[in-house]
């Protein structure tokens, strides 16, 4: 609507004497209009050729401005039917978010200042007081809010009015500064990756993770006296009918995978939380000295010290959880470890250089972690350790071998004779493991001729 501004004075007097015919009501400080409850919808009316809502013209009868051709008027309360014009804001009538304008950013400001409260508390200590959120919550506690058609978490609109643009990098997230869910005070925001908001939340206390998930069974109390429990000479199977828990879930706990923060004490949670930042194992050079002494203490009181007269030292010998393939695993800045590398790593104060490995120097391949015992070397010098030390597991020596070298040989031997699915049925494992044997894929070491002289007569089911 384009008019001088004599044109545009005559308009508001128009405006203003049309408005008059409009009889309202108002709610708390919502002003609604009579005749448009009425007849349930809203009212409009043209004045000079030009149609607008109600709303519209009582925004352009308070503010004394026109509308630009791609200007709008949006309604920031939740109220519906409301056309106080202190509850209102002009916009643009771009909806792509990389076209917003400064004018629309500066109406989020608003929006935002209009939906929220400031709120002071000793628990969100900052330089600046919060704002807390009053309308609607996502699921998870969070603020999310409407603005220009599009919803959206109300923090990611409060940052984005912050640098007044809606476009940053993807990958990254808007941090909570003041651990304050419903906050959106504009300064309380920055971007992060997901580790560094994981780790804010931890640190806040405001994660599900551990014993603040809803569906956790366990105590504070309960998940340290599980991860600390040598000293009860308590087992894990133990320590999961204790607690009535499966004990996938105490090895979990042993394995670092949940509550990895927990300490020896209360002043110990904290000192992981501050260390738990990133699940990377670069992020071992970003972790306090402190904390370093501390992991590298617990885990070599952990272990078991058996005498070697050959290498004239003790073995430390991990007791708590092993892989599948015997190797001992501890949590440490929030990432899980192998302990005999996190223990040279410590030791040595440096990450193992990329292409080497960690080998043991003695014989005590898999469970021992003694710094003086390890050493870095390449994958061939990994194997040839493995070989001199006679520490290749194959056969039934590794922990995941249904059979043993005696069926083996037999399910060789009667290759002609009986079909896989009854030789697989007879050993109660699946056909394909029949074929991989009889092919040679698995159990290639073990032949027909070798070993004691087995029966003859083709076994049969018992």
């Amino acid at each position: 609507m384009q008019a001088s501004v004599g044109q545009f004075n005559q308009i508001l007097q128009k405006v203003t004497t049309k408005l008059k015919e409009f009889p309202v009501r108002e709610v708390e400080t919502h002003i609604k209009s009579v005749r448009a409850e009425k007849v349930k919808q809203i009212q409009r009316f043209t004045i000079r050729g030009v149609v607008h809502a109600e709303s519209v013209w009582r925004w352009i009868s308070a503010n004394k401005q026109v509308l630009g051709e791609t200007e709008s008027i949006s309604r920031i309360c939740n109220e519906e039917g409301c056309v106080n014009p202190e509850h209102h804001v002009k916009i643009s009538e771009f909806t792509e978010r990389d076209q917003w304008t400064a004018l629309d950013f500066s109406s989020a400001r608003r929006y935002l200042e209009f939906n929220s409260v400031p709120f002071v508390s000793d628990k969100y200590n900052d330089s600046t007081a919060c704002r807390n959120w009053t309308r609607s919550l996502a699921i998870g506690g969070y603020p999310e809010c409407c603005f220009k058609g599009a919803r959206m978490p109300a923090h990611s609109l409060a940052f984005a009015c912050k640098i007044s643009s809606m476009e940053w990098d993807k990958n990254l997230q808007v941090r909570h500064l003041c651990g304050n869910k419903l906050c959106v005070e504009l300064t309380h925001f920055e971007l992060g990756t997901a580790a560094e908001n994981s780790h804010d939340q931890v640190a806040h206390g405001t994660s599900f993770h551990g014993t603040n998930n809803p569906n956790s069974f366990l105590s504070i109390d309960q998940v340290r006296e599980i991860k600390f429990r040598d000293k009860i000479k308590l087992t894990a199977f133990d320590a999961a009918r204790k607690y009535q828990i499966n004990v996938r879930q105490v090895y979990s706990i042993d394995y670092g995978e949940v509550s990895n923060w927990v300490g020896k004490t209360a002043e110990g949670d904290d000192l992981n939380k501050k260390n738990t930042k990133k699940r990377s194992k670069h992020d071992f050079l970003d972790c306090s000295e402190e904390y370093k002494q501390t992991r590298f203490k617990e885990i070599r009181d952990s272990c078991k010290k058996v005498w070697d007269s050959e290498l004239k030292s003790n073995h430390w010998v991990f007791t708590k959880y092993l892989n599948e393939a015997g190797y001992g695993r501890v949590s440490f800045g929030g990432r899980s470890w192998l302990v005999h590398k996190i223990m040279w790593t410590l030791h040595n104060k440096r990450l193992v250089p990329d292409g080497l490995q960690v080998r043991h120097k003695c014989k005590n391949k898999c469970d021992c972690c003694n710094p003086e015992h390890l050493d870095i070397g390449t994958a061939e010098d990994q194997v040839n350790d493995k070989r001199r030390h006679n520490t290749i597991l194959k056969g039934s020596d590794t922990r995941s071998a249904k059979l043993n070298e005696e069926q083996v040989r037999e399910i060789k031997k009667f290759k002609l004779v009986k079909s896989r699915q009854e030789l697989a049925n007879l050993y109660d494992v699946a056909p394909g493991i029949i074929g991989h044997i009889q092919r040679g894929e698995t159990w290639a070491h073990i032949n027909v001729d070798e070993g004691p002289q087995s029966n003859t007569n083709v076994p049969t089911e018992v």
